[in-house]
């Protein structure tokens, strides 16, 4: 593999994205205004299904927007002597190739974040003007910006410099994969604890009979009970949500105040069962290691590249042509495993918690979130990590009238 070919690689993977994404577009473009005999079995307000409908479109139309601009971005510097002539400028500038990459590392953050900022100001201010999850407010957009881009520039800085001394180093091109696995267990393992807290306040969960209804299902299921904790969106409002997060002594199960306060109690113990039947099922473990070998997979395709020029500029073609190669030839099969996670996870919450419990979570939540518009096919099979909600409502169904 050339330099050449990371180009036409990037420049296909482009084409595919957008071409999908303009699938999508007119997928949606052709709903119909009325509820579709389908999703009527399951939703009855007309309103609800126009607003998903309307969400759905001005969403698609941002990541077509953000794709293009991104593609755009990487294709220019690939297609014409920018990068090269930026890494010859950083290396002047840093006096040594890993200082050079430091550089890059932080310039390429600052790069991507100018190009996203106008679409990520269209999709608060305008698609999700109306919505209650809608961050909304000017300065906490901003403040919420300014922390994207300082997180982004610190760790493109760090992953971008550590890579290239690494690959200099006694250890080669394995340390630099042996440190990516590392920084994977550790962004799994101190998310809930350092990474969350920055954007939300986390408080932990109230004392009561519903707490204790919680932790009695990590109980039967086997499971140590771990800390249960709140997401106080009263200063910045997120959709209704529910996750397990974190590692030994730092896992937490985490729910969004505003699901506590729509969800009654059967419902919210549906929707930790769910969380609960992912990590009884190994879900977690599974997708660390598909992280694992896609992080094999980045490192290969750099020490491949490795000859192609100067250490920052070759591994930073190294790390598109990886991206281009995921988006080819894997992500439809990340997607489809981790449809068949949640699916599994559903009807676990639905042996534990019940059918109907979990259909009437899961029909609440679909409402809130205005998530009844279908998806294009090939959008589904290259970026929707959860199935669509007909699909889960059905599968339930069959579990209910199974009587499993």
């Amino acid at each position: 593999m050339d330099g050449s070919l990371v180009k036409w690689i990037v420049a296909l993977a482009a084409l595919l994205e957008i071409m999908i994404h303009l699938a999508e577009w007119r997928f949606l473009q052709g709903l119909p205004e009325s509820i579709p005999p389908e999703t009527g079995r399951f939703l009855s307000n007309p309103f609800v299904w126009r607003r998903s409908v309307c969400l759905a479109r001005g969403k698609t139309a941002i990541r077509l927007g953000i794709t293009s601009s991104l593609y755009a971005l990487v294709l220019y510097v690939l297609f014409t002597p920018f990068l090269e002539k930026t890494g010859a400028w950083a290396l002047a500038v840093m006096g040594s190739h890993a200082g050079a990459g430091v550089l890059m590392g932080a310039l390429s953050a600052l790069a991507a974040w100018c190009v996203v900022l106008p679409w990520s100001w269209a999709r608060v201010f305008l698609v999700e003007r109306d919505r209650p999850s809608t961050l909304g407010d000017a300065r906490r957009f901003w403040y919420d910006q300014s922390l994207y881009l300082l997180l982004a520039a610190t760790l493109s800085a760090g992953a971008l410099g550590g890579a290239v001394f690494l690959s200099e180093a006694a250890g080669g091109f394995l340390g630099i994969y042996v440190a990516l696995v590392f920084a994977e267990f550790l962004l799994v393992w101190l998310f809930p604890v350092f990474l969350l807290p920055v954007f939300f306040r986390v408080k932990d969960f109230p004392e009561g009979a519903l707490k204790e209804k919680l932790l009695e299902i990590f109980r039967s299921a086997g499971l140590t009970p771990l800390k249960l904790q709140v997401v106080d969106t009263s200063q910045k409002p997120m959709p209704p949500n529910a996750m397990l997060s974190g590692l030994g002594r730092a896992r937490r199960f985490l729910l969004v105040d505003s699901l506590l306060k729509s969800k009654s109690e059967e419902e919210v113990v549906a929707i930790l069962a769910h969380e609960v039947g992912h990590w009884k099922k190994g879900h977690q473990t599974q997708r660390f290691f598909m992280a694992v070998f896609l992080q094999a997979v980045l490192v290969a395709v750099i020490w491949v590249l490795s000859g192609i020029g100067p250490r920052p500029v070759a591994l930073l073609k190294g790390v598109f042509a990886a991206q281009a190669l995921l988006v080819l030839v894997f992500q439809p099969f990340i997607i489809r495993k981790m449809q068949t996670q949640e699916l599994e996870a559903d009807a676990f919450a639905a042996g534990f918690a019940g059918a109907v419990a979990m259909k009437s979570a899961l029909l609440g939540l679909a409402s809130q979130n205005r998530g009844w518009a279908p998806s294009h096919l090939l959008y589904t099979l290259w970026y929707e990590a959860h199935p669509p909600v007909l699909k889960r409502l059905e599968a339930l169904e069959e579990i209910g009238l199974s009587g499993k």
